[in-house]
């Protein structure tokens, strides 16, 4: 599948959909989208000090209207991490659990921790993922691919498949 052009990514990461985004979010889609270029824990800092401003401000009335979000994209971010992924959902508000963009990224780990590549790429390819979810899930698509080869390996050993089948079912766009 084709993501979009890295212009309408960079237009996408440093707007809003309502158009009133606070710099902080903008700056973070923005990472988020550079995740290849950035190191994990430079990441990582920008996410907690966004994180550490909705705990500031949670006080204020629609102080985090961006939270689920930004949650969502450090979700993708941290599928393998099922450990910090659960004591970091246990910190969240109800409203925060229930946005689309959070329950997308818990979607997409079950399918992760499941092993269920097609899920997942179903959800990859989805309406729900927009193209900075694609871009921190991009990270996971090897794992995803090599564990799904290995289980289709132990399944299918006695039915041969052709690379052009193999490449359709993991999303390879360019089987050669």
């Amino acid at each position: 599948f084709a993501l979009a052009s890295a212009r309408e990514a960079e237009v996408e990461a440093t707007s809003s959909s309502t158009g009133d985004d606070d710099g902080d979010a903008k700056q973070t889609r923005y990472a988020v989208m550079s995740e290849n270029a950035l190191h994990d824990e430079q990441l990582g800092k920008t996410f907690g000090m966004v994180f550490g401003m909705y705990r500031d401000a949670s006080r204020e009335e629609d102080a985090n209207r961006h939270h689920g979000e930004m949650f969502s994209y450090w979700m993708c971010l941290r599928l393998s991490d099922s450990r910090e992924l659960a004591r970091d959902l246990r910190t969240l508000d109800a409203c925060v659990m229930s946005t689309p963009h959070v329950r997308f990224a818990l979607d997409v780990h079950r399918a992760y921790v499941d092993g269920n590549f097609v899920q997942f790429f179903k959800l990859v390819e989805s309406e729900r993922c927009n193209y900075l979810h694609a871009c921190a899930l991009e990270r996971h698509f090897s794992r995803v691919r090599i564990d799904a080869l290995r289980s289709m390996n132990a399944a299918n050993n006695t039915t041969p498949m052709t690379f052009d089948e193999i490449a359709r079912l993991l999303r390879i766009d360019d089987p050669t």
